[in-house]
């Protein structure tokens, strides 16, 4: 299982969706998806837990054109409440993704089960505003193990520096859909 900086268990669950490509015009609810392959758009629930590696615990197949996070909330709620009825499943729950599910509804699945939450978020100007906000003494250096290459700069990075800050998301809608907690910043 995986563990937390203190070395307790933790369930790690993942959601993230997938094309499957099909070949067939005809294929019922296919579409060009992001990747603009024709398809099916898989969205799937994964955790990793003690006794396995990542299984996935919740899924739903839907048309090719699809939002990522369409239907998220209610996929990534029905997996949550699954995990809860594994046998001896008590510890910790994070639910970790990408940019696509930074929305209220997703957050408040998670944390309605129990969950903590940890979404990648865009970089728009209410993050570029909260990020300048962070003072020059809080940044912390950090060296990777791996050097990993920037594109943009076409260079091997192995070094950066964090940050967290407090942080409300989803501040424009009504108190109850709001999530506070802390914006991690890396800078290269």
């Amino acid at each position: 299982m995986p563990a937390a900086g203190d070395g307790a268990p933790m369930v790690f669950v993942d959601i993230d969706d997938t094309v499957i490509e099909v070949f067939s015009a005809k294929k019922q609810g296919a579409g060009f998806g992001y990747n603009s392959t024709r398809g099916l758009n898989g969205l799937l629930v994964t955790a990793a837990t003690a006794e396995s590696a990542p299984v996935i615990i919740g899924q739903q197949l839907r048309k090719g054109a699809s939002h990522s996070a369409r239907g998220a909330d209610k996929v990534l709620a029905d997996a949550l409440g699954a995990l809860k009825r594994i046998p001896g499943q008590d510890a910790p729950v994070v639910v970790r993704a990408d940019s696509a599910y930074y929305g209220a509804k997703v957050a408040a699945a998670a944390l309605r089960a129990g969950a903590d939450i940890s979404v990648t978020v865009r970089l728009d100007q209410k993050i570029k505003k909260t990020i300048a906000t962070v003072e020059d003494q809080a940044w912390k250096k950090i060296k990777y193990k791996d050097a990993i290459f920037d594109e943009a700069t076409g260079t091997w990075v192995s070094e950066a520096e964090v940050a967290e800050v407090p942080f409300t998301a989803f501040s424009s809608k009504s108190e109850d859909q709001q999530v506070t907690g802390r914006l991690i910043v890396r800078r290269v």
